[in-house]
């Protein structure tokens, strides 16, 4: 089995995994080229528990391993006790986990990559100098994608519902996208992790412009300056569990190329048809 979110391919050992409906769409049959990351399933507890890295207080940490890092879901928040790891091997290439299944709620299949591991491992990767994690709403619309950065709150998934309601475009995603280089310039991949609006979409499109959200009184959309573009971008990219400075570098640079190649600017909307106008979607 293999699942492919923005250009990288997963491949899940054959019968090791009951793979989530939200996850069809993401299946990927192409065998013509080798995958980017492998998973197997190990009977077998981790060897040892690592140092954490990362710990957001909520159901999962991100720990070190002997050769490179562990993603760590956790049955007990109090407790912070694991029940279901990958764990990586230096190059991010290769993950193997392990699952206490006897923990699993009543209907859930054993699936190898549970949330947020497969966005985790996908971001470490992207950040490997790949590419970009966007909270963002993208539309692909005349055959390219605009995308409408902004954090949690900003607004992404209610101008996601006014788009829709006008029939323009097709949305990508509402929360989460992945922005690729490629031969002929940048694009913009949807991916499964959606907001609230649930928006999820495998199709991606050439990437032709970023608007950053801003709630207002009025509708307004004024050009940035590359450099100001590069830091707003940089402010919106997910980079939740990363522990390396390198990273962090990579992701910066990326930022600051794609704002000196595309069109960049602030949206003040409202959530109305008149933030469609005003973006260009009359």
């Amino acid at each position: 089995m293999r699942i492919r979110v923005g250009g990288l391919s997963f491949e899940i050992p054959d019968g090791a995994a009951a793979l989530p409906p939200a996850l069809v769409p993401w299946l990927d049959d192409n065998r013509d080229a080798p995958p980017t990351a492998t998973c197997t399933l190990s009977a077998e507890n981790p060897d040892d528990t690592g140092a954490v890295l990362f710990d957001p207080g909520h159901c999962w940490r991100v720990e070190s391993a002997e050769e490179g890092l562990r993603i760590a879901v956790l049955s007990d928040v109090r407790t912070r006790t694991a029940f279901h790891t990958l764990t990586l091997d230096a190059s991010l290439s290769k993950g193997t986990v392990h699952l206490h299944k006897e923990v699993l709620v009543d209907g859930e299949g054993p699936f190898l990559l549970r949330a947020p591991m497969l966005e985790l491992w996908t971001s470490f990767l992207l950040m490997r100098g790949r590419g970009l994690l966007v909270h963002g709403l993208g539309v692909l619309h005349d055959g390219a994608v605009t995308i409408f950065a902004g954090k949690s709150g900003a607004g992404k998934s209610t101008l996601g519902h006014l788009f829709a309601d006008a029939g323009k475009g097709h949305i990508l995603s509402d929360d989460r996208l992945i922005v690729r280089q490629e031969e002929d310039g940048w694009r913009v991949f949807g991916t499964p992790w959606h907001g609230e609006a649930q928006f999820a979409s495998p199709a991606s499109g050439p990437l032709r412009a970023i608007c950053f959200l801003r709630q207002a009184p009025t509708c307004g959309l004024v050009p940035l300056p590359a450099a100001s573009a590069a830091a707003r971008l940089f402010a919106t990219c997910f980079l939740a569990g990363w522990p390396r400075e390198e990273g962090l570098q990579s992701v910066l640079d990326i930022c600051a190329r794609v704002a000196a190649r595309v069109p960049c600017a602030e949206l003040s909307f409202t959530p109305d048809g008149r933030a469609l106008e005003t973006a260009g979607f009359p």
